[in-house]
């Protein structure tokens, strides 16, 4: 069982690590832009949609990370009053429900991802770069299938957690 939580969590690194190192691109390219744009008065069409799909994957990429990290936003109210065996039971119900949730967006999301890929669909802005956006949707339930196995393996440390 251990091997299995470890295995799914090195995922969850290697994804942060890929989510981290996607913000050196989007800086790369918005510093470049900001000095074409007013340094040179020409600014590139393609670095406005260029950041957003760097932000984006950075953004979306790091979910699994951040549930393994218990890095996300957290109100502990109601665990500050609960018995150690109420919070194993209410983080429990939260990463049944982690998982749920991401299992759904995984579902939608394969489904519009797929949608978008039969149409080859390209971006909505109307501008002359125009790019193709349906392999950017595909991160969509790549990062939520990340998170369901982050859930699991979160899961299951709770479970065999000793002393409580």
């Amino acid at each position: 069982m251990e091997k299995l939580i470890r295995r799914i969590e090195k995922v969850s690194d290697w994804s942060g690590k890929v989510a981290a190192w996607m913000i050196v691109p989007m800086i790369l390219v918005i510093v470049y832009t900001a000095f074409m744009r007013y340094i040179l008065n020409d600014t590139p069409n393609w670095g406005f949609e260029i950041s957003i799909f760097a932000y984006g994957i950075h953004f979306i990429l790091g979910g699994a990370y951040t549930l393994k990290e218990k890095s996300h936003v957290s109100v502990d109210i109601l665990p500050h009053y609960l018995t150690p065996k109420g919070r194993k039971i209410l983080n429990i119900l939260g990463m049944i429900i982690t998982f749920v949730v991401s299992i759904v967006i995984f579902w939608l999301g394969v489904k519009y991802s797929w949608q978008s890929t039969k149409i080859w669909e390209h971006s909505m802005h109307q501008t002359a770069f125009n790019p193709p956006i349906w392999w950017f949707k595909w991160f969509i339930p790549i990062s939520a299938g990340l998170v369901a196995l982050q859930a699991i393996a979160s899961l299951l440390r709770e479970i065999i957690k000793k002393g409580e």
